[in-house]
This record gives structure tokens, C-alpha cells and sequence, in this order.
């Protein structure tokens, strides 16, 4: 497994199922992680987002909250999708450990679904998709460098690395270089740059299953 299962003790019963147990252990490990030092000394702006500790701090308490949802997902779609975040139905989705084997890697990807989640939940709305998936990437890139951890390669990443590693805590991501990451991830995940962002805000209420197997 790429992360432990860490519950305090192991539910019992026929609806607490292994798969139940690993929904959970990955739900609060999101919650540790977006609550950590690492991802709390985030703090950029880019376009109209403002990524920062507090609006990580929001996510993680709708997750506790189950006002956010995070899954396990096997075979999420689309091009270098290490993980997914599907605002219709407000769940961070993330593939299985066969293909995310390192819990560093596994971190980058939760902190990337969450800046999603963040968007959605707190907006601006009006963003492009571009932009959205720059800050995402851009947060990323904070997150691995924090580490000094060799991220994959990909042709978003690398550039998101560039532009990442001199910024400071507050800084604004320069118009230029905004445009080099978002023609980027335009030209990779082949969509118009100036493509709406789909956020809609957070509406999810808590479900009997975020309970039960």
C-alpha cells in the first residue's frame, strides 16, 4: 500500500469493509496533509485565485465536515490524469496505488485536486479552466519543492517548476509567465486556453454511504 491504513483501530461489522476502512484512511489523510506546515506555507496569487493556507484550511474542514468527498477512484479519465476532482458532485477522486506507488508523489496529487476543491468552494467565479489548473500546478510544484522531491515529468510540471521555484510567500504568479503555464496545460490537456472554468460551488451534503460500505 502507498499510504497506511490509519484509523485508531479497526471497525468491525459487515458494512465496515476494507474498501470502507481505505475511503476513510485516505479522507483523513487529506485532512492531515492540507492541515500541515507544507501545505499551510502555500500562499500565491495567480489570475483571480488567491491559493493560500486558509483556503486550504476551508477544504479540509469540508472534508471533515463530508461536504467534500475523497475517493479512491480506479481509471480516472483523461491525459496525465494522476487524480481528478469532479466539481458537479464535489469529490476528489485518485487513482489506485498501482499507479501513485510513492507517498510523496500521492501528497502532490492531493494538494493539486484540493486547490480545485479550494476554487470551487471559496471561487472567484469566472476563471478560466487554463487558470485553474495553472494554480493547481503551481501549488504542486510548491508542494514537491518544499520537499526537493524529483517530480514526473511532463511538459505542465516542468514549466510549473520553473515558475514555482523563486516565488515567495504573497507573491503574485507575473502576467507572462501566467500565460507560458496556461498555453501549456492548453496545449497538453487540449483545451482553449480562454475555456471557462467549471466550478459551481460546494453543494454537497453528507451521504448515508460516507458512513456505511
Amino acid at each position: 500500500m502507498a499510504w497506511p491504513l490509519d484509523l485508531p483501530g479497526t471497525p468491525t461489522g459487515s458494512r465496515h469493509d476494507f474498501q470502507w476502512i481505505l475511503r476513510q484512511s485516505l479522507r483523513h489523510r487529506t485532512i492531515r496533509l492540507l492541515s500541515g506546515m507544507p501545505v499551510q506555507a502555500i500562499d500565491f496569487r495567480l489570475g483571480p485565485y488567491h491559493i493560500d493556507g486558509a483556503g486550504f484550511h476551508a477544504v479540509a474542514m469540508a472534508i471533515t465536515t463530508y461536504h467534500i468527498s475523497v475517493q479512491g477512484k480506479d481509471n480516472i479519465p483523461g491525459r496525465e490524469a494522476w487524480g481528478a476532482y469532479a466539481d458537479q458532485i464535489d469529490t476528489i477522486g485518485i487513482p489506485t496505488v498501482t499507479q501513485i506507488s510513492h507517498p510523496t508523489w500521492l501528497e502532490a496529487v492531493l494538494v493539486h485536486e484540493s486547490v480545485h476543491a479550494l476554487i470551487d468552494l471559496k471561487g472567484p467565479r469566472g476563471g478560466a479552466r487554463s487558470q485553474n489548473e495553472a494554480a493547481a500546478y503551481i501549488a504542486t510544484a510548491l508542494y514537491l519543492l518544499s520537499f526537493d522531491f524529483p517530480a514526473p515529468k511532463g511538459a505542465i510540471l516542468d514549466t510549473a517548476l520553473k515558475i514555482a521555484d523563486p516565488l515567495k510567500a504573497g507573491m503574485t504568479v507575473d502576467k507572462a509567465s501566467e500565460m507560458r503555464l496556461r498555453t501549456v496545460v492548453a496545449t497538453n490537456m487540449d483545451i482553449d486556453v480562454d475555456e471557462p472554468s467549471s466550478d459551481d460551488g460546494v453543494r454537497r451534503q453528507p451521504q448515508v454511504t460516507d458512513f456505511l460500505s
